[in-house]
């Protein structure tokens, strides 16, 4: 039970960041860099997890 717990916090705050650190970026103006930091965040987690979709069948 205490790891599904600490696997939930985890993805929780990993979101969090994922969505608060571009918004942060955008509300200063800074357009490519809160692009930039989306695809290298966002599609690397993606391609990871049809990755291991693929291995694993």
């Amino acid at each position: 039970m205490a790891d599904c717990l600490m696997a939930g916090l985890g993805g929780f705050t990993t979101c969090s960041t994922l969505s608060l650190e571009p918004a942060r970026l955008l509300e200063a103006g800074a357009w490519l860099t809160a692009l930039i930091y989306v695809c290298s965040s966002a599609l690397p987690g993606v391609l990871a997890v049809l990755s291991a979709r693929y291995i694993l069948g």
